[in-house]
């Protein structure tokens, strides 16, 4: 985190806004297609209208673009319409999505951008039918307007982008208009605070769902008289989430009373600063004070805000002396903004800080720790003991590291001094506190400057830097014994000879991040973290996830699931990065080393072909008995083979499993899916998986029917629709009314190897002999049992193979296989071994 220090200055911030593939819905629209289609009336007639307000801009100048007369396809949302900002090379700058409604006025904000000749020009960039970002470039444009973008006078608005750590929402405070909007990473836009609300900043809790927008009051800043502001300042919360992508209104939690900023103790114009979250991200750290860059540079009253509720806590001072406003300013009430002079602890209930006022690093400190569920405050270091400084509390919460210097070693005659050659910098040192106890200790006896203690993710090491000679070094100790040994190639020289940089940083606060950014635990690029969610959008998880990364055609499979649904993918670069599945292509976006996303564009139907369930129905009565509890089921015969003989395992390794993409699996995984006697198909990505050519595409598109062995059978036929989807020609149908009754389990398709299908009973929950209150909680993602239909499936050994069909129910269901005395054969749905090999893996 960088320092937290107030500039008056405002930034520039650029905005571009790349086009993005997405799944408009879940099942396609068009029917199979086997001639060329006749050609349908213009469903996308140019718009009345399209102008915009002016017809040149500057970068980073607002511009109103008026639309009129939007197709009615877009304005029923069969389509998707768009608007692209277009060079003279055809190559598109910027993208902004249209709302589906006749008539709209939207306002831009052309990035910052080359001075040209460009376009803007209005399209339709997505279809019913999911992936049609690829077709939408073969569209004419619905309208097309002349655009110049003229070098920069100077008047422009001032927009600050704030993008959330798991990079899916993107703040844009405007500081010249006060206005906010957030914007999701599809640049779906809405406005928070209009025009005129003087919103001064934002910033994102640690989960991404929640933003505080804090708003100044600030009027105008003039030469004579500086900022004026209307009132205190206000931190107004808003809650967001990204499945489903909602945004709340915008909540009021705290404003400083009157009686709290009277007698000058922070009158209006007035500043507001954050710190940390816990990692809940319920609490932060934050302070408000007088608008002055000095008094922020010597320390604020620091205050613990509940964004709940919007109560606070002051914590520099164990108790408040009565009558004492909480942001009353003095050396004995504020605390220094320095990001790494406070640290949560892991479990987000305790919050260690260095408090006392005054810039320099060298006097008038002392450590205490805040336990929220008390509202406690306990001084742990005091000052006569020693000047404490950066702080860390351990990943396994029961240290605190912290560099300090002795009392007797410092005082005010060394305060000002921002050198190596002042005793109270060489005499810093790392310590070790226990915070249950209060008792602390050296690191280790090494006599020299020590300082910034950070711990390694898993608090088995912790690293700071130390003075060797002349150098500076990253070094990474043993917590326990203390040893500590330099990071090879991580160094720095004392002297930086840099006038403006003091060589141990302003006041003596340490400023050598780079040292700290090195540390080899730490990876390059990013890392993205998200979780599943089907296409009800339930965060449900599955067990694999074949997601691959980048442009190129040999990328590796990146990543695959944790045991809650969870995924990881580490070393991305930052940018938009391509992510796609079997089916879906999108681009995700990654800014920072901890970006975090919701992949709420896969529904996971589409993801693991054949079935997508692991879950399974409660456990039936034993078998044969389980026969007995219902009438048969009537089952339709699709396909019969039976001339087909399974190939052997030598012929599979040969033709199939050695050669991409199957080669980049594990064995376990390759030999379960040859050995499977059945398999059901419960989504239409079983036949979007199903090439009669052969496996040409990825390890995503792992045909089922190679890994089973059907890639023997020539005599299947399919047929290319006109979304692309290669479906079976079978007795059943696969039009798009089946596909969604085989999705929604409302039908149920078995696909037999060396089995005929004899006779089908349903087994209906009521008649389960269970109780559903014994079942385990389906919230708990160890819960793999769901109340539901069971449907058992008499077979008998035949050989070839045999696709049947037969009516199911929407609940969660179980298929058992069941032989002619009732014995198992299989159950239905199964987990399956291991994708992805573990060496090199995730």
């Amino acid at each position: 985190m960088r320092p937290l220090l107030l500039t008056l200055t405002l930034v520039l911030a650029i905005q571009i806004t790349l086009p993005v593939k997405q799944a408009a819905r879940l099942l396609p629209e068009t029917g199979l297609t086997t001639a060329t289609p006749t050609p349908a009336a213009d469903p996308f007639p140019p718009v009345a209208e399209f102008r915009a307000r002016p017809r040149s801009a500057e970068p980073n100048q607002p511009v109103t673009v008026e639309i009129k007369g939007l197709p009615a396809a877009v304005v029923a949302g069969e389509a998707e319409a768009c608007l692209a900002l277009v060079n003279t090379q055809e190559s598109e700058i910027q993208n902004w999505p249209i709302e589906p409604v006749a008539d709209q006025t939207l306002k831009l904000t052309i990035g910052s951008i080359e001075p040209g000749r460009y376009r803007l020009e209005l399209r339709i960039c997505a279809l019913p039918q999911g992936s049609v970002i690829d077709a939408a470039p073969q569209l004419d444009p619905l309208a097309t307007l002349a655009f110049t973008i003229k070098p920069r006078s100077g008047q422009f608005d001032l927009i600050d982008t704030v993008r959330s750590p798991d990079g899916q929402w993107t703040a844009l405070v405007n500081h010249t208009t006060g206005s906010l909007i957030v914007s999701d990473w599809r640049n779906n836009q809405r406005e928070l605070f209009p025009d005129g609300s003087a919103i001064g900043s934002a910033v994102w809790s640690p989960d991404s769902r929640r933003l505080l927008a804090v708003r100044t009051h600030w009027l105008r800043v003039d030469q004579q008289q500086g900022v004026v502001a209307a009132g205190p300042a206000e931190v107004w919360r808003v809650d967001l989430d990204v499945q489903p992508r909602t945004v709340s209104t915008p909540t009021l939690i705290y404003t400083p009373p009157e009686s709290d900023y009277g007698h000058n103790v922070a009158p209006p114009p007035q500043q507001v600063v954050f710190g940390q979250w816990s990692p809940d991200s319920r609490h932060v750290l934050f302070g408000v004070s007088l608008l002055s860059a000095s008094l922020l540079a010597d320390g604020i009253p620091p205050l613990v805000l509940d964004t709940d509720t919007g109560d606070i806590d002051p914590i520099a001072r164990e108790v408040l002396p009565a009558g004492m406003s909480p942001l009353e300013l003095g050396r004995d009430n504020t605390a220094l903004v320095n990001p790494r002079y406070h640290s949560w602890s892991p479990d987000g209930t305790k919050l260690a800080i260095t408090a006392g006022g005054y810039r320099s690093a060298q006097i008038n400190k002392w450590l205490n720790i805040f336990d929220l569920t008390t509202g406690q405050v306990t001084t742990v270091i005091s000052r006569s003991a020693q000047v404490p400084g950066i702080v860390a509390w351990s990943p396994a919460g029961d240290s605190i590291a912290y560099a300090a210097v002795e009392t007797t070693l410092t005082g005010d005659d060394w305060a000002d001094n921002s050198t190596f050659d002042n005793p109270a910098i060489a005499a810093r040192r790392i310590y070790l506190l226990d915070p249950a106890t209060g008792a602390y200790h050296r690191l280790n006896t090494v006599e020299r400057y020590q300082d910034a203690p950070v711990w390694s993710r898993d608090g088995q090491q912790l690293y700071y830097v130390q003075r060797n000679g002349d150098h500076l070094d990253l070094m990474v100790a043993d917590p326990g014994s203390g040893k500590a040994t330099p990071v090879p190639g991580v160094s720095q020289p004392v002297d930086r000879q840099d006038p403006l940089r003091p060589n141990v940083g302003y006041y003596g606060q340490f400023d050598r991040e780079e040292l700290l950014a090195a540390m080899p635990e730490e990876p390059p690029g990013a890392t993205v973290t998200g979780r599943v969610v089907n296409g009800a959008g339930a965060r449900t998880p599955v067990a694999d996830l074949p997601l691959w990364i980048g442009d190129a055609p040999d990328d590796a499979a990146s990543g695959r699931t944790n045991a809650d649904g969870s995924f990881t993918l580490t070393g991305l670069q930052p940018g938009l990065i391509r992510v796609r599945d079997s089916h879906l292509e999108f681009e995700v976006p990654v800014q920072t080393i901890t970006d975090t996303i919701d992949v709420g564009l896969l529904p996971y139907p589409l993801i693991h072909p054949p079935n997508f369930y692991y879950w399974q129905a409660a456990p039936p009565p034993e078998p044969p008995s389980l026969q007995h509890y219902s009438e048969e089921t009537p089952f339709d015969i699709c396909y019969t083979a039976a001339d087909w003989q399974r190939p052997t395992r030598t012929q599979q390794r040969q033709s199939v499993w050695s050669q991409r993409p199957f080669s980049n699996h594990s064995p376990d995984w390759l030999t379960w899916w040859f050995e499977q006697p059945a398999v059901l198909y419960t989504s239409e990505a079983i036949f979007e998986q199903s090439y009669p050519a052969g496996p040409k595409l990825d390890a995503l598109t792992a045909d089922w029917r190679y890994l089973l062995g059907l890639w023997t059978d020539g005599t299947l036929p399919f047929a290319v629709d006109s979304a692309g989807l290669s479906r079976p020609q079978t007795a059943c149908a696969y039009d798009d009314q089946a596909l969604a009754d085989l999705l929604q389990g409302r039908l149920i398709e078995l696909w037999l190897l060396d089995y005929r299908a004899v006779k089908i009973v349903a087994l209906d929950p009521a008649e389960a002999g269970y109780d559903p209150a014994d079942l385990c909680d389906p919230q708990d993602a160890a819960c793999t049992e769901r109340p539901g239909y069971h449907f058992v499936v008499q077979v008998e050994p035949e050989p070839g193979y045999q696709v049947i069909r037969f009516k199911g129910a929407e609940a969660v269901f179980a298929v058992h296989l069941v032989d002619p005395e009732g014995q198992p054969v299989l159950e239905l749905p199964q987990r399956q071994p291991d994708r992805w090999p573990v060496v090199g893996g995730f």
